[in-house]
């Protein structure tokens, strides 16, 4: 699902019109919602493994997902094109986009596992609204992080 919203976001980047849709409406109509339900996927696929199970999928999928979060992050910052020169080199943004990488991730993560919980537990509609709620704050939590950690303006002024 994660794959699938970044494709149809690059895609509506490139296009800028989806139909009747600008970019911005499609990414709030299509992408976001799809961003809210990959925890939601993950969760209704665990719910019938064994704990060893979850826990093996869990990471593995942690891991890809941070990884890529990780890239995607730090991937503007290291080409930034300013004409002074840039305030954070890509080494230095490597550490902030490994935190962002591993919120997201391990945030995600930690929703499909309270899906598949709550699932297990015939509360499939609990799951629902909990694993959105929980994806939803994951997303704000790491835009704030990552906001945090990236200084305002990354090209240098003139002196």
């Amino acid at each position: 699902m994660l794959a699938l919203a970044y494709a149809l976001s690059v895609a509506s980047d490139r296009l800028l019109y989806v139909g009747p849709l600008d970019r911005a409406w499609f990414g709030w109509l299509v992408v976001v919602p799809l961003l809210l339900t990959a925890p939601l996927t993950a969760g209704f696929a665990w719910n019938r493994l064994t704990l060893r199970s979850v826990v093996i999928a869990a990471t593995v999928v942690a891991m890809i997902v941070g990884a890529v979060v990780a890239v995607l992050f730090w991937l503007p910052i290291a080409r930034v094109d300013c004409q002074f020169g840039s305030r954070m080199t890509p080494a230095e943004a490597v550490g902030p986009s490994l935190v962002v990488g591993l919120l997201m991730g391990g945030g995600c993560v930690l929703a499909g596992v309270l899906v598949a919980a709550l699932v297990r537990r015939d509360h499939p509609w609990w799951g629902t609204l909990l694993g959105m709620a929980s994806t939803l704050g994951v997303l704000t939590v790491t835009l704030f992080v990552g906001l945090a950690l990236i200084p305002f303006g990354l090209c240098q002024r003139p002196a």
